[in-house]
Protein backbone atom coordinates (compact mmCIF):
# COMPACT_ATOMS: atom_id res chain seq x y z
CA UNK A 1 0.00 0.00 0.00
CA UNK A 2 2.81 2.42 0.84
CA UNK A 3 4.29 2.09 -2.64
CA UNK A 4 0.86 2.48 -4.24
CA UNK A 5 0.19 5.65 -2.22
CA UNK A 6 3.62 7.08 -3.08
CA UNK A 7 2.93 6.67 -6.80
CA UNK A 8 -0.72 7.77 -6.51
CA UNK A 9 0.50 10.97 -4.86
CA UNK A 10 3.00 11.60 -7.67
CA UNK A 11 6.03 10.68 -5.52
CA UNK A 12 5.04 12.82 -2.55
CA UNK A 13 5.41 11.53 1.00
CA UNK A 14 2.14 11.69 2.90
CA UNK A 15 1.85 12.45 6.60
CA UNK A 16 2.22 9.38 8.77
CA UNK A 17 -1.33 9.55 10.11
CA UNK A 18 -2.62 9.47 6.50
CA UNK A 19 -0.11 6.92 5.18
CA UNK A 20 -0.16 4.42 8.05
CA UNK A 21 -3.86 4.98 8.74
CA UNK A 22 -4.76 4.01 5.19
CA UNK A 23 -2.27 1.12 5.09
CA UNK A 24 -3.94 -0.47 8.11
CA UNK A 25 -7.39 0.42 6.77
CA UNK A 26 -6.76 -1.56 3.59
CA UNK A 27 -5.51 -4.60 5.51
CA UNK A 28 -9.17 -5.43 6.22
CA UNK A 29 -11.13 -5.24 2.98
CA UNK A 30 -13.61 -7.37 1.13
CA UNK A 31 -14.58 -6.94 -2.50
CA UNK A 32 -18.35 -6.82 -2.87
CA UNK A 33 -20.38 -6.19 -6.02
CA UNK A 34 -17.67 -4.16 -7.74
CA UNK A 35 -17.12 -2.16 -4.54
CA UNK A 36 -14.84 -2.34 -1.55
CA UNK A 37 -16.06 -2.90 1.97
CA UNK A 38 -13.61 -1.64 4.59
CA UNK A 39 -13.96 -3.78 7.68
CA UNK A 40 -13.16 -2.77 11.22
CA UNK A 41 -9.78 -4.05 12.41
CA UNK A 42 -10.94 -5.98 15.48
CA UNK A 43 -7.53 -6.03 17.21
CA UNK A 44 -7.07 -2.29 16.81
CA UNK A 45 -10.67 -1.63 17.81
CA UNK A 46 -10.06 -3.51 21.08
CA UNK A 47 -6.89 -1.51 21.75
CA UNK A 48 -8.74 1.70 20.93
CA UNK A 49 -11.47 0.81 23.42
CA UNK A 50 -8.76 0.52 26.09
CA UNK A 51 -6.85 3.67 25.09
CA UNK A 52 -9.62 6.22 24.45
CA UNK A 53 -11.04 6.33 28.00
CA UNK A 54 -7.55 7.06 29.36
CA UNK A 55 -7.30 10.11 27.06
CA UNK A 56 -3.53 9.67 26.78
CA UNK A 57 -3.50 10.75 23.12
CA UNK A 58 -5.63 13.24 21.23
CA UNK A 59 -6.27 13.45 17.51
CA UNK A 60 -4.07 16.56 17.41
CA UNK A 61 -1.26 14.43 18.87
CA UNK A 62 -1.74 11.86 16.10
CA UNK A 63 -1.74 14.52 13.38
CA UNK A 64 1.48 16.04 14.72
CA UNK A 65 3.56 12.83 15.04
CA UNK A 66 6.79 12.94 13.09
CA UNK A 67 8.63 9.82 11.92
CA UNK A 68 10.79 9.53 15.02
CA UNK A 69 7.85 9.85 17.39
CA UNK A 70 5.61 7.53 15.36
CA UNK A 71 8.11 4.65 15.03
CA UNK A 72 10.81 5.10 17.66
CA UNK A 73 8.76 4.69 20.82
CA UNK A 74 8.09 1.50 22.75
CA UNK A 75 6.16 -1.28 21.07
CA UNK A 76 3.08 -0.31 23.08
CA UNK A 77 3.29 3.33 22.04
CA UNK A 78 3.90 2.36 18.42
CA UNK A 79 0.80 0.13 18.52
CA UNK A 80 -1.23 3.04 19.89
CA UNK A 81 0.10 5.35 17.16
CA UNK A 82 -0.90 2.90 14.42
CA UNK A 83 -4.28 2.34 16.07
CA UNK A 84 -5.07 6.03 16.40
CA UNK A 85 -4.02 6.73 12.79
CA UNK A 86 -6.18 3.85 11.55
CA UNK A 87 -9.13 4.88 13.73
CA UNK A 88 -9.02 8.47 12.45
CA UNK A 89 -8.86 7.43 8.79
CA UNK A 90 -11.57 4.79 9.33
CA UNK A 91 -13.77 7.38 11.00
CA UNK A 92 -13.22 9.97 8.26
CA UNK A 93 -13.79 7.42 5.47
CA UNK A 94 -16.71 5.42 6.84
CA UNK A 95 -18.55 7.32 9.54
CA UNK A 96 -18.77 10.32 7.27
CA UNK A 97 -20.43 8.14 4.63
CA UNK A 98 -23.19 7.30 7.10
CA UNK A 99 -23.90 10.89 8.18
CA UNK A 100 -25.76 13.58 6.29
CA UNK A 101 -23.90 16.90 6.02
CA UNK A 102 -20.93 15.92 8.15
CA UNK A 103 -18.63 18.84 8.97
CA UNK A 104 -15.71 16.47 8.28
CA UNK A 105 -16.77 15.37 4.81
CA UNK A 106 -14.00 15.93 2.31
CA UNK A 107 -11.15 16.33 4.82
CA UNK A 108 -9.20 13.40 3.39
CA UNK A 109 -9.67 14.62 -0.18
CA UNK A 110 -8.70 18.14 0.90
CA UNK A 111 -5.53 16.75 2.46
CA UNK A 112 -4.52 15.12 -0.83
CA UNK A 113 -5.22 18.31 -2.80
CA UNK A 114 -3.21 20.38 -0.33
CA UNK A 115 -0.35 17.89 -0.40
CA UNK A 116 -0.18 18.19 -4.18
CA UNK A 117 -0.33 21.97 -3.88
CA UNK A 118 2.22 22.43 -1.07
CA UNK A 119 4.44 19.36 -1.54
CA UNK A 120 4.71 19.47 2.26
CA UNK A 121 2.95 16.80 4.35
CA UNK A 122 2.99 18.82 7.59
CA UNK A 123 1.69 21.95 5.86
CA UNK A 124 -1.05 19.95 4.14
CA UNK A 125 -2.11 18.47 7.49
CA UNK A 126 -2.12 21.87 9.18
CA UNK A 127 -4.11 23.50 6.39
CA UNK A 128 -6.57 20.60 6.21
CA UNK A 129 -7.47 20.86 9.88
CA UNK A 130 -6.96 24.63 10.27
CA UNK A 131 -10.68 25.49 10.31
CA UNK A 132 -11.81 22.27 12.00
CA UNK A 133 -13.04 22.53 15.57
CA UNK A 134 -10.60 19.95 16.95
CA UNK A 135 -12.39 19.68 20.30
CA UNK A 136 -15.65 18.84 18.50
CA UNK A 137 -13.89 16.42 16.14
CA UNK A 138 -12.33 14.70 19.15
CA UNK A 139 -15.73 14.50 20.85
CA UNK A 140 -17.45 13.14 17.71
CA UNK A 141 -14.61 10.66 17.08
CA UNK A 142 -14.80 9.30 20.62
CA UNK A 143 -18.60 9.13 20.50
CA UNK A 144 -18.42 7.11 17.27
CA UNK A 145 -16.00 4.58 18.73
CA UNK A 146 -18.13 4.25 21.87
CA UNK A 147 -21.29 3.52 19.84
CA UNK A 148 -21.58 -0.08 18.57
CA UNK A 149 -24.62 0.82 16.43
CA UNK A 150 -22.74 3.54 14.54
CA UNK A 151 -19.72 1.27 14.11
CA UNK A 152 -21.88 -1.53 12.70
CA UNK A 153 -23.57 0.93 10.32
CA UNK A 154 -20.18 2.23 9.12
CA UNK A 155 -18.91 -1.28 8.50
CA UNK A 156 -21.83 -1.93 6.11
CA UNK A 157 -20.74 0.91 3.80
CA UNK A 158 -19.40 -0.21 0.44
CA UNK A 159 -17.15 2.20 -1.42
CA UNK A 160 -17.06 2.11 -5.17
CA UNK A 161 -18.91 2.89 -8.36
Amino acid sequence: FHQYLFYALDHLEASLWFNEGHAVLFENVELRNRGVQLLENKNMARLLEEVLPKQEMTLRDVLDLDMEAFYAQSETTRAINYTMAWALVYYLRLCIATEHKSPYAGLLDNYVELLWKTHDAAAATEQTFHNVDMLQLEKDFRAFWANPRQRAQAERVTLGP
